[in-house]
């Protein structure tokens, strides 16, 4: 019985190996998102929301 549960885990293991090799395409949920090639400046715009003391 032994040997028959550590061939059904390597069984496993198998297809789950040649499954990863093959080459799935993704799934319809999976979004695909291109980064731009060069960094761009973001400006810094703060808000003076609580202040204590004074300057």
């Amino acid at each position: 019985m032994i040997g028959k549960t550590n061939l059904g885990i390597a069984g496993a293991a198998v297809v789950a190996c040649a499954i990863s090799l093959t080459g799935v395409p993704p799934m319809g949920a999976q979004e695909v998102i291109e980064l731009p090639a060069e960094d761009r400046w973001l400006v810094a715009d703060f808000e003076e929301l609580y202040r204590v003391g004074s300057m």
